[in-house]
């Protein structure tokens, strides 16, 4: 007897995902998962962690220095970064100096040894 392919629909859906990491978390949502390390991961995208804002315990820490944060991102949740992610998201690849110059009123911290820091155009004390 031939099992109908009905009944695998399902898991054929989050196996065509084409991003695992996500796949894994959706299949085994309760499983002790390191959420610094997946905010951090280059597999979530920054619309993964907007779809999802309040389903997941997501670590502000690690979204400040996902390789996918941006300055939409930033603007949109500042008020749920910690005081401590600002050093990294001042110095974030992502966001540029115009970027700062543009938000003057968001909690910059500067980062001297970074090539922003040499070019910051008194932005920093």
């Amino acid at each position: 007897m031939v099992e109908s392919t009905e009944r695998f629909a399902p898991l054929m859906h989050h196996l065509a995902m084409p991003n695992p990491l996500w796949t894994l978390i959706q299949l085994y949502p309760d499983q002790n998962w390191d959420w610094e390390k997946i905010s951090s991961n280059r597999c979530t995208t920054m619309k993964i962690i907007e779809d999802n804002i309040d389903k997941y315990p997501w670590n502000w820490r690690g979204i400040a220095i996902n390789p996918d944060l941006n300055i939409a991102f930033v603007l949109k949740y500042c008020h749920k970064f910690p005081v401590y992610c600002w050093s990294d998201i001042s110095a974030h690849q992502n966001v540029t100096m115009a970027d700062i110059e543009a938000n003057l009123t968001l909690p910059w911290r500067p980062i001297w040894n970074s090539p922003k820091s040499q070019s910051n155009h008194g932005i920093y004390p």
